[in-house]
């Protein structure tokens, strides 16, 4: 039991930070969430969590390559499953609502578990990016209501940037009661059983939306077809490796990395404050036309240049072993 547990909490820390940013800083449901919603929502990030994580490890290499790879299937699997905004209105949505907005609250909150948990000076540069994500922040809670596919009533910044602002307290906390705690591999790979688990739960979550009306085969279809091109990427990249590298996270976090933590998220909610009263009209603002701008630009482009750049060194490798 003491060896579940210790497994299981080297996720649970990942698992905060994205259910955070998922659900809270690149929000799509949030006002709308009852409780009951809650604690479905949260069985189903601990499901996806699972099974994102052991994609990670199972062919991690600790680039830049894979790490998007699994921001691409926690993107498809969030908008499929849990948004349910995937299909919506094609082919946008699959971009805003699959490898853009989710992928990237997947990427920060990868980034910020690296700095945070591990003290990793590589990622320093996230304590400088996070005001800017507050600031959007701000403007996406203006916005998203306002479009087609959300359609709800607008709510107050405090309504959402009060339970993001104690969550990423909270998240700066953690590290103060962990002792120190190395990941490897087998931490965050699943057992079968937690497999069977995991997957079982995406299954209920799926027949129970299907059951709700709140998706459709069509949808279900596009995101079958979109995680298993992920996948087979992340495989494909993984037999072009000459060397299996051992891959480890070190958990000892350094109290001076968490007071960092405090002042970028308090500069984050000033950003917000900003963004979110900045000068609005509609779904038309400038504001708002940039920041979904960038969005697409970014769920546009990382998946063909990622495609590229795998079937590139797959066919280097192949030229290798032919020679």
């Amino acid at each position: 039991m003491q060896a579940l547990l210790e497994r299981w909490r080297s996720r649970l820390l990942f698992g905060v930070l994205l259910l955070t940013y998922g659900e809270f800083v690149g929000w799509q449901t949030l006002p709308q969430n009852s409780l009951q919603d809650w604690g479905a929502i949260l069985v189903i990030y601990i499901a996806i969590m699972g099974v994102v994580l052991d994609v990670y490890v199972r062919w991690y290499v600790d680039d830049t390559i894979n790490t998007l790879l699994a921001a691409g299937i926690f993107g498809i699997l969030h908008g499929t499953i849990i948004s349910t905004n995937l299909a919506r209105n094609l082919p946008l949505s699959i971009i805003i609502f699959g490898t853009a907005t989710p992928a990237l609250m997947f990427l920060l909150a990868h980034y910020s578990f690296r700095l945070l948990y591990s003290a990793d000076n590589r990622f320093r540069w996230l304590y400088f990016v996070l005001p800017f994500i507050g600031l959007v922040q701000g403007i996406w809670t203006r916005w998203l209501p306002q479009t087609n596919t959300v359609n709800i009533d607008i709510p107050s910044l405090f309504q959402i940037l009060l339970p993001t602002l104690c969550l990423f307290m909270f998240c700066g906390i953690l590290p103060l009661l962990q002792p120190t705690l190395r990941i490897t591999q087998l931490d965050w790979m699943l057992t079968p059983y937690e497999a069977a688990l995991c997957f079982g739960i995406l299954g209920v979550a799926i027949f129970s939306r299907i059951n709700e009306a709140t998706l459709n085969t069509f949808a279900l279809l596009v995101g079958a077809i979109l995680l298993l091109t992920f996948a087979g990427l992340a495989r494909l990249y993984q037999t072009t490796l000459t060397t299996s590298l051992k891959w480890e996270i070190l958990i000892k976090p350094q109290k001076i990395y968490i007071v960092y933590w405090w002042v970028a998220f308090l500069l984050f909610g000033i950003g917000a404050v900003i963004g979110y009263n900045l000068p609005q009209h509609g779904t038309d603002s400038f504001q708002a036309t940039l920041m979904v701008g960038g969005l697409i630009i970014f769920g546009m482009l990382w998946p063909p240049f990622v495609s590229f750049w795998v079937s590139m060194q797959a066919f280097i490798e192949l030229g290798r072993q032919e020679f």
